[in-house]
C-alpha cells in the first residue's frame, strides 16, 4: 500500500509540474516567439529543428500542437509547414523519457531549492527571475515526481496482481498494444505512459517484451487522443490532427515490423542484462517512434495532405 501511495504522489507531482510548465512557458511564446518561428522555417531541416524545439520547451505534444495550431489560425504559417512542425514535436518530448531512465530526484531537489532561495532573499522582485522561477519550479516538480515514482515502484514486482496483469498483457502483442493505446487515451500523453512503463521495468514489475509493445501502442494512442478529445476542431485544424494521426500510425507500424522481424536491432535480450541498459533501450524505442513518424510526415507530406484533401 505504501508503494502505491508513493507512486501516486510522484505521479501527482509529475503531472502538476507538466501543467505548470505548459502555463509558465506562455511568457516565452508570445508574438515575438511566433514571428521567430515563422521566419526560420524556410527549409525542411529548420522546420524539423523548430518542431523539436517546441516539443522540448513544452514537453507535451498536445501543448505543442495547440501552439502550432495558433500559428495556423493567425495565418503565420501554412498547413504544410504546421504538419511538419507538429510531427517533430514528439522528438523534443523524448527528453523527459530519457530523464526517467536515470536517477533525477536529487536534481529536482536542487531546482526546488533554487526557487526557495529566490523567495528567501526576496529575489522574486527581479522581473527576469520572477518570469523564470515558475519554469524552474515546474521542472523541479517534474524531476522530483519522477524520482518518487521510481521510489514507489521499486518493490512493485512483489505485488502478485501487478505481475499477473502484465503477464496477461505479454501473452499476445495485440493485448500489449491495446493496453498502451488505452492508457494513453486516459492520460492523453504517450511520454507519460512511456515514463511509467520505464519505471515499472526498472523495478522488474513488467517484462521487457510487454513494455516494448505497450510503448508502441501508446504512440498510436497519442495521435488518436487529440482527435477523440477535441471533436470540435474543424477545417484546417482537423486536417492537421488527422495528418498527425496517420503519420503516428505509419511510424508505429514501421517500427513494429522491424521489432518483430529483427528485435536485436533495438534490444539486447542477453540474460542478466543490466536493468539500466534496458530502460535506456526503451527510451531509445520511444525516440525511434517519434523520429520515424516525423520523417514519414516530412517525406510524404504532400501525398498525405493530398489524401486528406481528397477525403
Amino acid at each position: 500500500m505504501k508503494e502505491i501511495i508513493f507512486s501516486l504522489a510522484g505521479l501527482g507531482l509529475f503531472l502538476s509540474g507538466l501543467n505548470l510548465l505548459s502555463s509558465s512557458i506562455k511568457i516565452f511564446t508570445g508574438k515575438k516567439f511566433h514571428k521567430l518561428i515563422t521566419s526560420i522555417t524556410n527549409s525542411t531541416f529548420m522546420k524539423g529543428a523548430v518542431g523539436t524545439l517546441i516539443g522540448f520547451i513544452t514537453q507535451s505534444t498536445n501543448a505543442g500542437v495547440f501552439l502550432i495550431l495558433g500559428l495556423v489560425q493567425a495565418n503565420l504559417t501554412t498547413i504544410k509547414t504546421a504538419s511538419i512542425l507538429i510531427a517533430w514535436t514528439g522528438v523534443g518530448t523524448s527528453f523527459l523519457v530519457f530523464v526517467a531512465s536515470i536517477d533525477i530526484q536529487f536534481l529536482g531537489y536542487i531546482l526546488l531549492s533554487i526557487v526557495g532561495v529566490f523567495y528567501l532573499f526576496n529575489l522574486k522582485n527581479n522581473e527576469n527571475l520572477f518570469n523564470v522561477s515558475p519554469l524552474i519550479f515546474a521542472i523541479g516538480l517534474i524531476f522530483l515526481g519522477l524520482g518518487i515514482i521510481k521510489l514507489g515502484t521499486n518493490n512493485m514486482h512483489n505485488f502478485f496482481w501487478i505481475r499477473e496483469f502484465f503477464d496477461f498483457a505479454s501473452e499476445t502483442i495485440i493485448i500489449s498494444i491495446i493496453l498502451g493505446l488505452f492508457f494513453t487515451l486516459l492520460s492523453q500523453s504517450a511520454s507519460v505512459i512511456t515514463i511509467l512503463i520505464i519505471t515499472l521495468v526498472s523495478s522488474q514489475a513488467i517484462p521487457i517484451d510487454s513494455a516494448i509493445f505497450i510503448i508502441i501502442g501508446s504512440n498510436i494512442g497519442s495521435g488518436l487522443s487529440l482527435l477523440l478529445f477535441h471533436p470540435n476542431l474543424e477545417g484546417l485544424q482537423k486536417r492537421i490532427i488527422l495528418f498527425q494521426l496517420r503519420t503516428k500510425i505509419l511510424g508505429s507500424f514501421f517500427i513494429l515490423i522491424i521489432v518483430l522481424i529483427a528485435p536485436h536491432i533495438f534490444f539486447d535480450f542477453t540474460p542478466y542484462k543490466n536493468i539500466n541498459s534496458l530502460t535506456i533501450q526503451l527510451s531509445l524505442l520511444y525516440l525511434y517512434l517519434q523520429i520515424t513518424g516525423a520523417l514519414i510526415a516530412t517525406i510524404l507530406n504532400g501525398k498525405i495532405n493530398a489524401l486528406l484533401n481528397y477525403r
